[in-house]
Formats: C-alpha cells, structure tokens, sequence
C-alpha cells in the first residue's frame, strides 16, 4: 500500500481460529506430590483391607494377579445383581436412598456447582438422621469383583460413584480450595493387587525368550526350501547315474562285438563246406563248357546256348545272433554303484520307507527294479525316462524358488514398503528331509534383518543310549527375507534309526560376532522341531533382549508408564490485524510527465500420452534322441586259380621242281597250338546295422497383442494483460510513490482443558499393525509394486556370465521375464564322418 494510507484496522472478533498444537504441561505433576492425597485420591483403607474378600487372598497368593482376581471372583457370592431375587440393584438403591442420590446428583454437578451449593447439599445429608450408609468393604468388593469380570458396567458404574460419595460426606475440607479438589477425586485401585512384581532389573521391557521346543509341521516357506534342496540332491545323484550308466553301456557294447565276433567265426565255419563244394561244382561247370565250345568262336555272354551249366546255390544254415538284453534287473544292481541303484529306483517311481530300510537287500533292489523297468529294455529307454525325471525336477526348483524382491504397496499414490511374512525374530524350526533310504536336516531361523547373517556352524548328534556322537558341519545356506535356511545338514544322509530320538546340538556363529547354541532333545524323524534361542554373551556384556512374539504372555506394566497429572492445554490461532512493512517498489514521476507500463503474460500447456502394450509367450518343447549302434562285419575270402598251358609245332618244307620257266617252289608249313585259362574268385560280406530316432516336439505359442494408444492433448492458455498509467502531465511537482509489503499479525491463545492422567507408551514394533493389514487386506485402489532383479545379483539363481548358464537357472529366469532366447550353444560338438576305401595294393 503507498506510504501516506492508514495502517488497516483491527479485524473482527468473531474471526475463526485454527489450532496449531496441543501439548501438556508437566511443570508440577500432582501425583509426585503427597499434598491433600486423601482428598485429591479415593485409597482403600486399612479397615477396608482387612475385611475384604479380594485384597490379602491377591496380594499374598502366588501365580499371576489376573490369575488370583478371577479365582477369588469365582467364589465371591456377596455381589449385587440385577437378576438375584435380594442383593439387587434395586434393593441397593431404596436401603441406600438418600446416599444414592447424592451419589447422582455429584456425578451430575461436581464439575459445575458453586462451593455453596455443595455445602447445601452436604448439609442436607448430614441433616438426615435415620440415614443408612453403604458398607465400605462392600462398596469395595462389589467395585473389583465388576471391574474383573465386566459383568455389568452400570453396577460399576453406581458402585464407584457411592464411593465417591462417602469420600465427600466423610472428609473434613478447609475452605473452597480443598473441597472442589475433593469433589474431582479419583479412584486408586491398590497397586499391590493389580501389577505382577517385575522378575528383572533390566530397564528394557521385555523378557528373554524361553527354551520350550514344540513338535510342529513345516512352515510353507521351509516345505519349499525342502522342496527345492531335495530337487537339487536328486539332480546331483542323477548325474552320477548317467556316468555310471555311459560305463555299463560301454562294458555291454564291448561284450556285444566280441560275442558276436565268436559266434560269427562259428557260423562261417559251419558253412564252410557247403560253400566249398558250391564252388567246386561251378569250378567243375566252367571246365566242362571251356572244353566243348569250338574253337574260333568268340563267347557271347547274351547267348544263352553259349552259357555253362547252372549250379544251384546251397541253402545255407540262417545265421542266429543271441545275447542278453541290455537292460536286465540283475546285471544292473551288479554293475552299479549301491548309491545309484537307489536312484535309479527313485527315478522309476519307487517310494521309499526309511524306517524298514535295514530289511532291505539286493535281491530287493534286484525284484523291485525289475517291476518297474515294465518292458524297458535298453539302454536308451532308460535314458528317455532319466530325462524325463531330470525336467520334473528343474520344474520343481522354479517353483518354488522365491525372489528376493522388493515389494511396495501404493495406496492412494502413496508407495509404502510391504513384508511378505512376518516372522519372529531369534526363533528357529528343524526339519527333517528323507533322501531315498536316509534322512537329513533342514534348519530355518529367524533374525532381526538383513545385517545378520551365518558365516559357520557345526552340529553334533549323540544317538539315544549311545555315548559317541556324529558330528559335522556341511550346511547349504539360502534366505528369504529375514528367514536363513540351512540345509542338507548331515549329507548325504544318515540312517533313520539313528537320528530318532537323539539329541541335536547346533553350535551358530553369526557374521556379527554373536554366536548361539541350539539344543534338540529327543528328535523326531517324522516332524519339525520349533523354538527360540538366546544369543551367548560374555562376562560383564548386557544380556541380549529378545521381544517374543504377541501370543506370549507379558507381564503387567509392559510398554507403559505412568508419568503424572498435569494440565492438558491447546493453542489456538487467530487474524490479529495488518500492518505496513517492508518497501516494495517505488514509483518516481517527473513534473509533466504521464507514465505508463503493460504487462502480457500468457501461459500455455500441452500434454500428449501415448500408451502401447505388447505381449508374446511362447514355449516350445523340443526333445530329440538318435541312437545308432552300426556293426559291419566283413569276410572276404579271394581264391584265384590261373592256369596256362601253350602248346605250339611249326614245320616248314620246301621243294623246287624243274628248271627254266617251268621251275616251281613250294613251301609248305604247319603250326599247332593250345592254350588254357582257369580262374576261380570267393567273397563273402556281411553287414549289421541298427538305428533307432525319436524326435518330439510340443509347441505352444500365445501372442497376445494389445495395442492402446491414448492421446490426451489439453490445451491450457491463460493471458492476462495490466496496464499501469502514472499522469503527472497537470503537474508541476514531482511525485514519488512508496509500495510497502502488508504483513499479518496472528494472535495465539492458550485454552487449559483441564488435568488429565498422562500415560507413556514404549511400542516395540510401531509397524506391526500396518504390516499385518498389508499382508491381509487387499483394497481396490492398492496396488502392488515389484522391484525387477538383476540376474547378476547375489541368490540361488546368480548368473554372472554365459558360463554359468544351467538348465535350470535359464529356465527360472525365462520364465520369470517372459523373454525369448536363442538355443544355447552346446559346450561339446561331436562331428563324425563314414568312409569305405579298399587298398589298391590287396
């Protein structure tokens, strides 16, 4: 405002106020102060206390207060009841006429009469000679016996204010100070009978957790780490079965080729002289055709006239290959390891009991393995059927591996963090686990938070009547929140009728320096043991304190205390008035000049959203098997017989007859010749070969395609334009003008309330109740948020690189994401190539 305007007026009074805060004042707590107590506090007195039916029974007995109170309860039969036919209510009220409605009127009027007007009414009491009063003891057993039954609240209600009365009426005041601090008296139930006697000195409040072990079943967390533990064992055993199986398949095939090897050489023996004469007789044939075919004539093998006689070929003995099958229950047992004959059991369905494993023997194995082998009889049906077992157990692991993902809850906008379970801390369960014919130990316990963790334990069974223990400490350690499981304790496994019934100790020692020892008497091989365990400290160290969980019993006073009477006091806020204050701008103007200023603002918001969704799944399956097993036996027997005999006889003659032209010469010559060639070739070859392809293939492909585009364009503009005019051009002065800043005067009241009791309240676990209504109530605007893990992350499912790619941890991160990948890469690549050639110089 310029610097010549009034300062603005006052405001009103009728303007609304708002309240900042309310706080109490503890400056003079009354209960620390032992002034006017008798008339400030209602006390039961002594007399009171020696002829009551509650207070020495309570104070002196033994066990808990609440325990005593409802015993003497039970055998109070002196109180007043609506439904007794005498000792009622009503009875009450007209024996106690005159005291009961004085009664009323104070509870009515005590915060609102006048020092006289109480007087009046006292005086009018006193006044009433053939007035009865109410039994103190009886007032004060009928108060507690309602007060620990809460049978009928009125009856409390009329008790309490009859002993209000009767501490009116008989206590002497001096002026009007002490008897309205009278008229608010309070009830003071005796402290002796109410609160249990603390049993520690420690200021924490909370008691350290009992040793009580409880037989109990799997918590679901454990039943899926045992789950998954088990899975993994039997996917160790497995491996070990498939290289014990590749050498048996071994041994078998090099007793297949040599057997047949043996009976081979035995056939072609039998046969050989059936081939023999064969031979003979087309040799004899071919002789007997050379030796009558005319000279000079050339051989035309089309010519069926020119063809040597036919010789029938033998009918051969057929040749018979028998051995054993592959696969046979006895030799199996025999040629594998004890360790993988179990597994090999249990991958063909047997179920085993370990508690008649000792009957047990290998004509069992031997009669129970041919059961179920149920017509498989190779080695490759046996492989199809480990496999088989091997993707079941990949599967299991995936299900019930849990992420260790941070969960947020958003409800109304706000993202509040979210526990999946609630556990106890410094609690723990042992569970047994049966692996085939023995058993192992699975522990879970329970710690405060993430910081605690097991870097090394050691355990020790003594088995029941025996003096010498089995100790160890192999463990497989995994967690899940706040929850550390370790497992395989005792692997690979120990017989059941060791472990039952012995004592189990358990030595821990936690990455913080804090170590514990758990001890299981008498363990049950067929169900979990449950219970807390105290941390051990050193001489002179506090005592750990451990809060137990909200089904425990607590001892009276936990949590709270009682800090006094003080006055409870609010501040209100109100509009006092406005007043100049600082410069804001200043406006000079010279003489004649005219000024002016315009100011433009515009504003303008454009929003555009796009939203596109796209899904696929797909799963595809592929499982392909070849087994080949190709044999080639080849015989070649190569007989050649060649023979040439040559014959030749030349003469020549010449005679000359006569002389002159009528001479002649003549020459004469004859040649003779005979040649023969006899050839004789034998080949025998014989091939086996066996193959055998399976080849299935599932596809399941899903593509959901969703596709939301939302264009949301909001347009905002918003302009505004002031102009500002200074016009001095009449003027012949200069004019200055001041703008100040209005500041706000507030005006802050205190209002007493009046005293209150004042109570302070220690909560060990504030969220408790927020964790519990996020776990179970699910509303319609709260929404869950999932942080992603990075598969790099430290758990059960860590892939650092390519190398550490597995079946199962690839399949679990697959699925989890939705993602599609290329085959992987095998480590080994087998490349294999067939060839025939024949020396040229054979």
């Amino acid at each position: 405002m310029a610097e010549n305007q009034n300062p603005a007026e006052p405001v009103a009074e009728n303007t609304p106020t708002q309240t900042l805060f309310r706080f109490v004042s503890l400056r003079s707590p009354e209960l620390s102060d032992e002034k006017d107590q008798n008339k400030r506090f209602v006390l039961m007195s002594d007399e009171v206390k020696t002829d009551s039916h509650f207070y020495y029974p309570v104070k002196d007995g033994s066990g808990t207060k609440r325990q005593l109170l409802l015993a003497q309860a039970s055998t109070f039969t002196d109180f007043i009841s609506k439904d007794k036919p005498t000792n009622n209510l009503d009875t009450f009220k007209e024996r106690y006429k005159i005291i009961y409605d004085f009664s009323v009127w104070l509870a009515k009027n005590k915060g609102t009469c006048t020092y006289q007007e109480f007087l009046n009414k006292r005086d009018a009491v006193y006044a009433e000679h053939n007035a009865e009063y109410p039994d103190p003891v009886t007032l004060w057993d009928n108060f507690i016996f309602q007060v620990v039954t809460q049978k009928d609240f009125y009856i409390k209600e009329v008790m309490m204010q009859a002993i209000l009365a009767l501490h009116a009426l008989q206590t002497i005041t001096d002026g009007e100070e002490e008897t309205m601090l009278l008229l608010n008296a309070r009830i003071v139930l005796p402290k002796e009978m109410m609160m249990d006697k603390e049993t520690s000195n420690s200021p924490m409040v909370s008691r350290a957790a009992g040793n009580e072990i409880k037989e109990t079943f799997p918590s679901e967390e454990m039943k899926k780490q045992q789950e998954i533990s088990l899975a993994k064992t039997k996917l160790s055993r497995i491996e070990s079965l498939k290289k014990n199986l590749s050498s048996v398949e071994k041994q078998y095939n090099k007793e297949y080729q040599a057997e047949y090897k043996v009976q081979d050489e035995a056939y072609q023996t039998r046969i050989a002289p059936d081939l023999e004469a064969y031979n003979e007789a087309v040799a004899a044939a071919k002789e007997e055709y050379c030796g009558v075919r005319p000279p000079g004539i050339e051989y035309d093998p089309k010519d069926p006239c020119q063809q040597p006689r036919t010789v029938p070929f033998p009918k051969l003995q057929k040749f018979e290959f028998n051995f054993r099958d592959e696969v046979v229950a006895e030799n199996l047992v025999a040629s594998l390891k004890p360790e993988n004959v179990e597994t090999l059991l249990d991958v063909l369905g047997y179920k085993f009991d370990p508690q008649n494993v000792e009957a047990r023997a290998a004509e069992d194995d031997a009669s129970d393995l041919e059961d179920l082998l149920d017509g498989r009889n190779t080695f490759l049906e046996l492989t199809v059927a480990i496999n088989e077992n091997i993707e079941r157990l990949n599967t299991a692991i995936v299900e019930n591996t849990q992420g260790n993902e941070e969960t947020y809850t958003s409800i109304g906008g706000v993202i509040i963090p979210t526990a999946r379970t609630i556990s106890v801390p410094f609690t723990y369960q042992m569970c047994p686990r049966f692996i085939y014919k023995g058993c192992v130990q699975d522990l879970a316990l329970n710690v405060p938070d993430s910081s605690w963790d097991v870097n090394y334990i050691t355990y020790s069974l003594t088995p029941n009547n025996s003096q010498t223990s089995i100790d160890g400490n192999y463990f497989v350690k995994t967690r899940n929140g706040n929850t550390i499981f370790l497992n395989d304790l005792y692997s690979p496994e120990i017989d059941f009728s060791i472990i039952q019934d012995a004592t189990l100790r358990v030595k821990i020692f936690f990455s913080n320096g804090k170590t514990t020892e758990i001890v299981i008497p008498r363990v049950q091989a067929r169900s979990c043991s449950s219970g807390s365990f105290e941390l051990e400290v050193e001489e002179g160290e506090p005592p750990v304190v451990i809060i137990e969980d909200e089904d425990n019993f607590i001892p009276s006073g936990f949590g709270f205390k009682n800090i006094g009477v003080a006055d409870y006091l609010k501040v209100e806020q109100s509009t006092h008035a406005y007043v100049e204050g600082e410069v804001a701008h200043i406006e000079n103007v010279m003489a004649r000049e005219y000024r002016e200023k315009s100011t433009r603002r515009l504003r303008r918001s454009e929003n555009t959203t796009t939203s596109s969704t796209d899904t696929e799944r797909e799963q595809l399956t592929d499982t392909t098997t070849a087994n080949r097993f190709e044999m080639q036996s080849e015989i070649s027997k190569i007989l050649q017989e060649s023979k040439d005999i040559n014959l030749q006889a030349h003469f020549d003659a010449t005679w000359k007859t006569g002389t002159g032209p009528m001479s002649a010469n003549i020459n004469t010559g004859v040649a003779g010749g005979y040649s023969s060639h006899s050839s004789k070739e034998e080949s025998t070859r014989q091939a086996v070969t066996q193959a055998q392809d399976i080849t299935s293939r599932a596809m399941d492909r899903i593509v959901t395609k969703v596709h939301e585009e939302r264009i949301e364009k909001i347009i905002d503009e918003f302009e505004e334009t002031n102009s500002h005019g200074l016009d001095n051009r009449k003027g012949d002065k200069h004019v200055v003008g001041v703008y100040r800043w209005v500041d706000k005067l507030m005006k802050n009241q205190i209002y007493n309330y009046g005293k209150r009791m004042m109570f302070e309240f220690m909560i060990p676990e504030p969220a408790k109740l927020h964790l519990l209504g996020m776990t179970n109530i699910k509303s319609a605007d709260q929404t869950d948020l999932v942080k992603p893990i990075d598969p790099r992350a430290k758990g059960d499912m860590q892939i650092l690189d390519y190398s550490k790619f597995t079946d199962t941890n690839l399949k679990y991160w697959v699925g989890k994401y939705n993602v599609e990948l290329d085959e992987k890469q095998a480590d080994i690549y087998y490349l294999s190539k067939s060839f025939s050639d024949r020396d040229p110089a054979f």
